[in-house]
């Protein structure tokens, strides 16, 4: 698919690489960070803003090279372009919980207790036996309230160990139920 470079205006064969927006690699790197930035961002119906370049190999998170060995995601770099320094310490959070949204109207920042509130409060949070660790259910927790006697033998009778059935029993572990 031949196309026209969106900086040199020459027809080329469209790469995978760029999108087809772009004639070879020193175009795109010509350009300032912000235009390499606004280049790799497709706005959505939605309102989103979706990143299309590199993401977090664990994370998801997208990532984007501001210079050669400055890294940042790609969100937190849409927030500092768009409502100046981060203070330090503080998370950037999506309203929309789309990780590779870079709107800015859709970003706040916020503590991580505020981010973590934020994730609750949305249903995001595994919980109980929805967590793929969990060992118990939510019938056996409810049953190891309800069962009497020393807690060392409804540990070993569940399978589990004294601290955290002294932990259930005191709804500081499975206090969703």
């Amino acid at each position: 698919m031949i196309k026209t470079c969106e900086r040199c205006d020459k027809s080329f064969d469209a790469r995978p690489w760029n999108a087809g927006r772009f004639c070879t690699r020193k175009c795109l790197w010509a350009l300032t960070p912000q235009e390499r930035f606004a280049a790799k961002v497709q706005k959505q119906e939605s309102g989103c803003w979706l990143y299309t370049g590199n993401t977090h190999p664990v994370s998801g998170y997208g990532s984007f090279g501001v210079a050669a060995g400055n890294i940042r995601l790609a969100h937190r770099y849409a927030y500092g372009l768009a409502h100046g320094p981060i203070p330090g310490g503080l998370h950037v959070c999506h309203k929309c919980d789309v990780r590779l949204c870079v709107n800015p109207s859709h970003l706040f920042v916020g503590t991580p207790a505020d981010n973590q509130a934020d994730k609750v409060s949305k249903g995001r949070q595994l919980r109980g036996e929805q967590a793929g660790m969990a060992v118990l259910t939510n019938d056996k927790v409810l049953a190891i309230r309800a069962a009497a006697g020393l807690q060392r033998e409804i540990a070993a009778a569940f399978g589990v160990s004294r601290p955290l059935v002294s932990m259930i029993k005191s709804r500081k572990a499975w206090a969703h139920l």
